[in-house]
């Protein structure tokens, strides 16, 4: 099994689910968000995804009260690489 020594890394996080929350916090591990997505997922969030789903969608600060480790990269060449662009996407 995964121990909280392991520090296993979830990629993404961009829609999660209280039970994963729970889960990731309980193992100790890492999400690592790309905050870029943001401005380019907002285009179809809300089209794609159903309400309770949206709820648990880009919830960074739910990861970081449930204690998860909350980590940032870009997903570049995907997005940009730049880390000022992903800090504004962060708080966009």
């Amino acid at each position: 099994g995964i121990k909280a020594g392991d520090r296993p890394i979830l990629t993404h996080c961009q829609v999660l689910g209280n039970d994963l929350i729970e889960r990731m916090a309980s193992i100790g591990a890492i999400a690592d968000v790309q905050p870029s997505f943001v401005p380019t997922d907002t285009a179809w969030v809300e089209k794609r995804l159903k309400p309770e789903q949206i709820k648990w969608s880009y919830c960074w600060q739910t990861l970081i009260k449930r204690g998860v480790h909350v980590a940032g990269s870009s997903d570049a060449p995907i997005e940009s690489c730049s880390p000022l662009k992903g800090m504004y996407d962060a708080i966009y």
